[in-house]
């Protein structure tokens, strides 16, 4: 743990490298990015995409989408952004 997680009291450290969905907060940009996820995926839409700068929350915003889903609901995750969308789904071009 790191100094501020004792000095405030801390049970965990909430700025770790790997995010944990149990430190979620639901700020304007997150709640409306997780409104259009859950409204791409509630209604069938395909792909749903999300975009944002490094260490803006995606990863931490994907995994509380994760908890929220249906268990039927397939999810999946790609944390390397340079693999070629060719090995992502097997032969497909790439756009």
């Amino acid at each position: 743990m790191t100094g501020f997680t004792n000095f405030y009291g801390f049970s965990a450290d909430p700025f770790a490298i790997a995010p944990d969905p149990k430190f979620f907060f639901p700020s304007e940009s997150h709640s409306e990015a997780l409104a259009s996820l859950l409204y791409g995926i509630n209604h069938k839409k395909g792909f749903v995409l999300v975009l944002g700068e490094a260490g803006t929350g995606k990863t931490l915003l994907i995994q509380h989408l994760a908890k929220l889903l249906d268990r039927k609901v397939k999810c999946v995750l790609f944390l390397q952004s340079q693999i070629p969308l060719r090995n992502i789904a097997g032969n497909a071009p790439a756009v």
